[in-house]
């Protein structure tokens, strides 16, 4: 409840009562205590424009932990409707600060496995929530839109990346595990 942003009881015994009453530009809001991030699973084909997909799912491998919950929702048949909204889950991580939400969420989208006849969205935010501007929370829905302009797998290329203002570039870490991954595979 909104009250308890404000050091109020959720529940008040008179409710229109002067002392109940916020006053949102004079009030005192009560400092933040945790963070959340919150990532849509849609089927969706992020390198074709994010064009919805259906079909079916065979499996889908996610387990909750205490920092990160989701649900996912689909028919009885485990199909994802053409004809449905195209998100079909959604998760949520929590940290004492962004970046340890942000890296609760980095894990469990790792973790998250889903196969079947549909395409998802899933590796294209994995890549999306590690680059540096979102690191360093240095964006807002332009800078997505750029990106999704400059190449619909959200990496762009530098060069656009940088006349958007953007870094456009992966941290180290990601490039050890995608080269090790390579490496793996072959």
């Amino acid at each position: 409840d909104i009250r308890e942003l404000y050091g109020r009881h959720r529940f008040e015994d008179e409710p229109l009562s002067e002392s109940a009453i916020i006053d949102f530009d004079t009030a005192a809001r009560n400092p933040a205590t945790a963070h959340c991030i919150a990532v849509r699973i849609t089927a969706e084909n992020a390198e074709a424009g994010f064009k919805p997909t259906s079909g079916g799912i065979q499996e889908l491998n996610f387990r909750s932990t205490p920092n990160v919950w989701g649900y996912f929702s689909m028919d009885s048949s485990g199909s994802i409707h053409e004809f449905a909204d195209s998100q079909f889950g959604h998760l949520f991580a929590s940290g004492l600060d962004r970046e340890q939400a942000r890296r609760h969420m980095v894990l469990a989208l790792k973790e998250l496995s889903i196969r079947g006849d549909i395409s998802t969205t899933i590796s294209y935010i994995s890549r999306l929530i590690e680059l540096d501007d979102f690191i360093s929370n240095n964006i807002t829905t332009s800078w997505l839109d750029g990106l999704i302009k400059a190449n619909v797998d959200g990496l762009g290329t530098a060069e656009s990346n940088l006349s958007a203002g953007n870094t456009g570039s992966l941290n180290s870490h990601t490039y050890i595990v995608m080269g090790a991954t390579i490496s793996a595979f072959d």
